[in-house]
């Protein structure tokens, strides 16, 4: 019987890095054949389709080694640089070990040291931060000037705070959640200044989509912030977790904001 390879071991290494890419291609391969993924490819386009992206910034992912979503997630990632012809990639997340550092370099990523870098604004850059947490979104919208993102729909804090508390807390995702439900609303606002929004909530069994008062009182200082304008459109939703990807992709949106 050979011996154990340490974990630590070139040897243990290479073979996790081996194990890694195989599965990363097979999820890859499985996940491009099945509707749920031509449904996304559709939106993504139509979307994106008078948009120039030059460059995608990866954040918030996880590490791909050790977490099952997040080579779900990569291997989303992958197809969308290949249908968008994209090859400037730049990845961060405290979380990447060795590992994940090599497989990142195997597919031409660059690894950056910081979360928020100095981006061109006469580019337009595809952000990509699956289940990234809401403050991570407030500090990257604020600090980069976003226009192109697929992360969690941002709709969805729409209720999780009062208006208020979500704009002290969080006041560009509060500005874009308002901006989206004044599109969205089909009803006039009611005397006492609020008004009633449809939201889609997770998909839950037999559990209805339920309506959430947004306070159209709360002054936002839309003059205050780079955009004025914010299209969303759900591209993985809460009914995708049957799928063997589980939720890996739940919640996430292409957000164009201007």
């Amino acid at each position: 019987m050979g011996a154990k390879l340490d974990v630590e071991s070139p040897e243990a290494r290479v073979e996790k890095l081996k194990r890694t890419r195989e599965m990363l291609g097979k999820r890859r391969d499985a996940f491009a054949k099945t509707k749920t993924y031509a449904d996304a490819l559709e939106v993504i386009r139509n979307k994106l389709a008078n948009i120039d992206i030059v460059s995608v910034r990866c954040l918030a992912l996880g590490s791909p080694s050790n977490e099952f979503n997040a080579l779900y997630q990569l291997a989303f990632l992958v197809l969308i640089l290949d249908e968008l012809k994209i090859r400037q990639v730049s990845v961060y997340d405290p979380a990447f070990n060795d590992i994940d550092v090599l497989l990142f370099e195997e597919l031409g990523f660059k690894i950056e040291d910081k979360i928020t870098q100095k981006v061109s604004k006469e580019e337009d850059i595809l952000y990509y931060m699956p289940h990234a947490p809401v403050e991570l979104l407030e500090e990257i919208i604020t600090s980069e000037k976003i226009v192109v993102m697929i992360t969690n729909d941002l709709r969805r804090y729409i209720g999780r705070w009062t208006s208020q508390d979500l704009y002290e807390k969080h006041p560009n995702v509060a500005r874009i959640g308002y901006l989206t439900s004044q599109i969205r609303s089909e009803q006039p606002s009611t005397d006492d200044g609020f008004e009633m929004v449809a939201s889609k909530k997770k998909v839950r069994k037999n559990r209805r989509n339920k309506l959430k008062v947004v306070d159209t009182n709360v002054d936002y200082h839309l003059d205050e912030c780079y955009f004025d304008s914010c299209d969303i459109a759900e591209i993985l939703g809460g009914s995708d977790i049957s799928g063997e990807w589980k939720d890996s992709f739940s919640c996430l949106a292409v957000h164009v904001i201007r």
